[in-house]
């Protein structure tokens, strides 16, 4: 009876801070399926960091975007850093933010620019596929990508 106490209290308490499961699931290489590139999402620390890579048709890739998920106030927040090259030589950065209001990944810009949301969904049964849904305005019809895991970290 007291075990059964023990891994009841245990199991009920939260966790705060901790990257949800159904986040975590991210951690790995992705391949879009068009083959333009990938995704790889490590896990450091209390946080998922990532990168998409675009890959050419020559086969050269290039880092396009770094992004970080992080688990806050029992909120999501999802971080898009992308890097522009430009004609002058300099990298510049633009730094977008989002925010789910609970443990789903259904992101909303806060920054007032587009995209206005991205929401990534697992398959039910299948962990190695995910939708990737970009709303660029509440008007438009959204972008659909689709990826699947090439290798987990």
């Amino acid at each position: 009876m007291r075990l059964l106490l023990f891994v009841l209290l245990f199991s009920i308490s939260p966790s705060f801070g901790q990257i949800p499961q159904k986040v975590e699931n991210l951690v790995g290489v992705w391949n879009y399926k068009t083959g333009a590139g990938l995704e790889i999402w490590t896990k450091v620390g209390g946080e998922l960091k990532g990168e998409e890579i675009r890959v050419n048709k020559l086969g050269d890739s290039i880092v396009v975007e770094k992004m970080s998920i992080r688990f806050v106030n029992e909120q999501l927040i999802y971080m898009i850093e992308e890097h522009e090259s430009k004609v002058d030589s300099l990298i510049h950065y633009d730094a977008k933010h989002f925010v789910s209001k609970n443990k789903k990944m259904n992101f909303i810009n806060i920054d007032s620019g587009i995209p206005a949301s991205i929401t990534y969904r697992f398959g039910f049964f299948n962990k190695k596929k995910v939708k990737i849904k970009i709303e660029f305005s509440r008007n438009d019809k959204p972008v659909k990508l689709l990826m699947f895991r090439k290798n987990k970290s």
